[in-house]
């Protein structure tokens, strides 16, 4: 059971192919603040000819090893390399990197059902977070939106998550 200062996977899903990039925006504006590290951050938008992008920061506020720079763009680009993507993913990680993917839940039906859930026009946010204090957090993303289309955190933090992303901001 992942929790405060695991190593968390999220991919958050969006109606609107702009939508991730925004979020993403406003999540690294309030990252390490309020005990949220963001190791990662990839941004995948599926354009209305069924074609992906894939946007991820330059550079990794926490860069931590193959973790921190290029594992989960790495991870998330075998969404967009369609059949490839198991054997892509398998061989360049090598066995640390598999090891870690196998601990986030990450792996070939991983992939198959973002992918199988990204319709045209849609886009995701793809996080590898850790978290010193989950409660500040969930206020923190309170009235982003999205829905919660994968995680390896329990399931009471994934609700709370889902129920402060589907709470309107309180205005100020």
């Amino acid at each position: 059971m992942h929790g405060v200062g695991d190593l968390n996977l999220w991919a958050l899903g969006y109606d609107d192919p702009d939508r991730a990039r925004e979020v993403r925006a406003q999540i690294l504006g309030f990252e390490d603040l309020h005990g949220l590290h963001v190791n990662d951050a990839v941004v995948v938008a599926r354009l209305a000819d069924g074609s992906f992008t894939l946007a991820r920061d330059e550079q990794p506020t926490a860069a931590t090893g193959v973790a921190g720079f290029g594992f989960l763009g790495l991870v998330i680009g075998a969404v967009v390399l369609q059949p490839l993507a198991g054997a892509v993913v398998g061989a360049a990680l090598g066995g640390l990197g598999v090891g870690l993917a196998k601990r986030l839940g990450i792996d070939d039906a991983f992939v198959r059902e973002v992918r199988g859930l990204m319709r045209p026009g849609t886009s995701a946010l793809f996080l590898l977070t850790r978290t010193d204090n989950p409660e500040a957090v969930v206020r923190h993303i309170t009235g982003l939106g999205g829905a919660v289309v994968k995680t390896n955190v329990h399931a009471d933090l994934a609700r709370q998550v889902q129920e402060a992303l589907d709470t309107p901001r309180p205005t100020p």
